[in-house]
């Protein structure tokens, strides 16, 4: 399951949630809530177990390893965030997420850093100069905050510090008519 795929699920659980809290026969909403809260305790314990069985598998640091393995899928990472189970803390996930951003922006002259991590903000500062010749700013932060929240999806905003200045320095690759390339000014259409 691809992280889009998650992140859709994610939306369509919160769908229901929001159907189910907008029932008006308190009862079966009562029932409903009882019901997905003992599905997900026992899901959780469960999941729990696994990941004790796991860790105290092998030897050489095997079980971490498959541990690390399992928090970088993003359909097991996602199970585990929602039971709290996660092997990496917020501070880790964030810092992986930013790791993964470095090379994309690095090719386009871009430094990113994180400045203050936590569940209301993560604030991070871009620096350099942006000589990318495709897309936009709004682009590269919406590239940002898909990693940031494909790993750390409790956090509630990111803030992207010097994205705006970086458009000062966009070169765009605008299309030139050939005609306009040969001298030619008044087009080959007849």
């Amino acid at each position: 399951m691809s992280a889009i795929a998650v992140r859709s699920g994610q939306d369509r659980i919160g769908e229901l949630i929001m159907t189910l809290e907008s029932l008006t026969d308190s009862e079966a909403r009562d029932c409903a809530r009882q019901l997905v809260q003992e599905i997900l305790d026992l899901h959780g314990e469960g999941l729990s177990r696994i990941l004790d069985i796991v860790a105290d598998t092998g030897a050489n640091g095997a079980g971490k390893a498959m541990l690390d393995k399992l928090a970088f899928d993003d359909s097991v990472a996602a199970l585990l965030l929602l039971h709290g189970l996660h092997p990496h803390d917020l501070t880790a996930r964030v810092g992986l997420a930013v790791d993964g951003l470095r090379g994309g922006l690095g090719v386009q002259g871009l430094k990113i850093d994180v400045i203050a991590i936590d569940e209301a903000a993560v604030r991070l500062r871009l620096s350099g100069k942006w000589h990318g010749k495709n897309g936009a700013a709004s682009r590269i932060q919406s590239d940002i905050e898909a990693a940031i929240f494909a790993r750390a999806p409790e956090v509630a905003t990111i803030d992207i510090e010097n994205l705006p200045a970086i458009d000062s320095d966009v070169h765009e690759m605008k299309f030139v008519p050939a005609s306009v390339l040969r001298g030619n000014h008044e087009g080959t259409h007849r």
